[in-house]
Order: structure tokens, then C-alpha cells, then sequence
């Protein structure tokens, strides 16, 4: 699946950072975060894993399309505009 979105060229025109969720049940961790790292940098973009927005029953949800402001030092995502859930 992310290999799709990173081969969309809309989506690799307007990717400005990217949010990881945890991950569940994922039996190699440390490839995933390799290619996740490989993409971020050959599309010189932030990322930021650990998030809670994940299919987990504990979750929170973001809705596409959201302007938000995305500080990867200190993890947090913050909505800069209106919303409906």
C-alpha cells in the first residue's frame, strides 16, 4: 500500500510529511521503518511514526484533507481548520 501512494504522482507532488501509526502484528519492523525512511528522504519530506491512527480499537482519527500544522520534534499534529468527523 505504500509503495501505491508513493507511486501516485499527485501524491508524490503534494506529500509534505508523513504520520505513521502503530503498527499491529507486523513481523519485521525495522524493514518497514527502512522503507518508510528511504521514501521520506527521496521525497525530502518529514515523518513522524507512533501515532494512534491505526484500525486498533484505541485510535484517534484525522480527516483527509485537513490543513494542519505537523511538529515532528515533539510528535503532534494539530488541525488548522474546520472539520466534520
Amino acid at each position: 500500500m505504500l509503495t501505491q501512494l508513493f507511486n501516485n504522482t499527485k501524491a508524490r507532488e503534494n506529500i509534505k510529511a508523513i504520520a505513521i501509526g502503530e503498527f499491529k502484528d507486523i513481523e519485521d519492523i525495522d524493514m518497514l521503518n527502512e522503507v518508510i525512511l528511504e521514501k521520506a528522504t527521496e521525497l525530502n519530506i518529514l515523518v513522524c511514526n507512533g501515532f494512534k491512527i491505526t484500525h486498533n480499537k484505541i485510535k484517534d482519527t484525522i480527516p483527509i484533507g485537513v490543513k494542519a500544522d505537523f511538529d515532528t520534534k515533539n510528535g503532534i499534529i494539530k488541525l488548522t481548520e474546520p472539520y466534520v468527523i
